[in-house]
Order: C-alpha cells, then structure tokens, then sequence
C-alpha cells in the first residue's frame, strides 16, 4: 500500500505542477494578448501618423510651391518698378527743370513787353537826339 500511497502523492504533486504549469500558460498567453493588442493599436497609430505625415508633406510641397510663385511675382514686379523709376526724373534733373521754372517765371522775372520796349527806346533816342543837338 505504501506503493499505493506514493503513486497517489506522486500523482497528486504531478497534478499540482501541472495545473501550476496550465496557470503559468494562461498567464502567459493573457500577456502575450495584451502585447499583441499594444501592437496591433501602435501599427494603427503608426499608419495613421504615416497617413498624416504624407499628407502634411504634400501640403507643404502645395505651400512651398505656392511661395515660389509669389516671389516669382513679386520679383517681376520689383524689375517693373526698377523699369520704372529708370524712366522717372532724378533728383539734379528736377533741380535743373526747376531753376529753368524760376528763370522764366513772369512774377520773379523781370521781363519787358514789346509796347514797353518800343516806349523806353523812342525816350533813349531823344535823348540822345537832344545831347547830340546841345553838344553840336
């Protein structure tokens, strides 16, 4: 019987290592589901990023380009008004067109008018007459 009782306790031990083994199994495996869980929401997460990213990339690629013709623009209109002020009066032209405006301006300037003239040249010239006729 002592045969008996080992085999019984040997049995009893196998069983108890065996359910301490299925425990540590199913243990395991919940862990190993978890992971896979962790795994399966990080590829989401990853794709989804990835996704973003892509359409962040062409996004910026839109922008950038958007930005190269603005300042293709703006440089076609910095060469217009190069052009422009090319074409436009400088600073000593517009000192020189204005002492021609002051030399011939009729307030500032002194100017005759022709009865003026005629009137001044028949009073010199009997004035002369007379000193020519006094002096002879």
């Amino acid at each position: 019987m002592v045969e008996k009782d080992e085999i019984t306790l040997i049995i009893n031990e196998l069983s108890k290592r065996v359910n301490d083994a299925e425990r540590r199994i199913r243990s395991l495996e919940q862990v190993i589901e978890r992971i896979e869980g962790l795994i399966s929401s990080l590829e989401e997460k990853y794709n989804r990023l990835e996704s973003n990213f892509k359409f962040s990339i062409g996004s910026l690629s839109t922008r950038i380009e958007g930005l190269k013709n603005d300042i293709k623009e703006m440089q076609s209109g910095v060469n217009e008004v190069r052009k422009e002020l090319q074409k436009k009066v400088g600073k000593e032209e517009v000192k020189e067109i204005q002492m021609y405006i002051e030399l011939l301006n009729p307030i500032t300037s002194k100017f005759v008018t022709k009865d003026e003239l005629k009137k001044e040249l028949e009073i010199l010239k009997r004035k002369v007459k007379i000193k020519s006729d006094g002096t002879e």
